[in-house]
């Protein structure tokens, strides 16, 4: 970094997290916390723009900049998963694992410490609630996260599934196209950082998720998603079963979600994004210039 400034770069970064907090952990979490801290204050005094994949990161990070001028832009992220899946190929996932026909119903994710713990609060009430559907677990650590699961409540075997690590990308888009709703709780809320739902959006899946501190919002008003607030797991099952019961508003939420993942987050406007600002950029540096 400091070999950029030297030779004159203009540096820009990309922040998908700041830091960890504090007081949230043991004592080596605080440790952890600091060296961020001191991390994000030697960047930021060597950048000129830092790119946001949520706009709540700004907040937080500009008082470590120490009244430099500093331009913060919000950047997306885009879905990880293209979609490419052929409706055969759902259609064979679906069959392995629907019950009788009935809704299937996926979560894609990691299964990490902060959202399994999350998971196991909404699921049970959920599968108990509503007793036709199958769920479907995607992802990394699924498999150990399903076996808990079912450990815990052995009335559910037969319905919850599970696919552990999948490393083919056209693999994984049949398997979030073969489900009819999708069950995304984060324990911070819904924001823009999450590539899960971004991946859920970019496939036009009907989801259930949570609002929280980090919430953007325009989530509220777009239409391509249900939201409950953190930790109303009543009304987050609530929300599930209203959409498994009424098909019409699964496709019409699934069609606003496709939409608003075009519309906002598709990787042609990460580019779009990066090209304007180099534009504005240089006409910057012509007005100064010439002035």
């Amino acid at each position: 970094m400091a070999r950029s400034v030297i030779h004159g770069d203009s540096v820009e970064i990309m922040l998908h997290e700041a830091f960890l907090a504090f007081r949230q952990g043991n004592w080596r979490q605080d440790a952890a916390a600091l060296v961020h801290r001191l991390m994000m204050t030697i960047l930021l005094h060597s950048t000129r723009r830092v790119w946001m994949s949520t706009p709540g990161i700004g907040p937080i990070c500009k008082p470590y900049a120490f009244g430099r001028s500093i331009t913060f832009g919000w950047l997306p992220i885009p879905s990880t998963v293209p979609v490419t899946a052929a409706p055969g190929d759902v259609a064979g996932v679906r069959r392995c694992y629907q019950l009788n026909g009935q809704p299937l119903v996926g979560h894609f994710g990691t299964f990490g410490d902060q959202t399994a713990p999350f998971l196991e609060m909404i699921l049970p009430g959920f599968l108990a609630k509503c007793g036709s559907a199958s769920l479907l677990l995607i992802g990394r650590d699924s498999d150990a996260f399903q076996r808990h699961l079912l450990e815990t409540y052995p009335e559910f075997a037969g319905r919850v599934h599970s696919t552990g690590h999948i490393d083919d990308f056209y693999e994984l888009s049949c398997h979030l196209s073969a489900c009819d709703l999708m069950l995304q709780p984060y324990p911070d809320g819904i924001n823009t950082r999450r590539t899960s739902m971004m991946a859920a959006l970019a496939h036009g899946r009907p989801i259930v998720t949570t609002s929280g501190l980090n919430t953007e919002d325009f989530w509220a008003q777009s239409g391509a998603v249900a939201i409950a607030p953190v930790h109303q797991t009543d009304a987050f099952i609530d929300a599930a079963e209203a959409l498994l019961m009424d098909e019409r508003a699964r496709t019409r939420m699934g069609a606003a979600a496709s939409m608003l993942y075009q519309r906002r987050f598709d990787i042609h406007n990460v580019v779009n994004t990066l090209h304007n600002a180099r534009d504005k950029d240089k006409l910057s540096a012509t007005a100064s210039e010439t002035a």
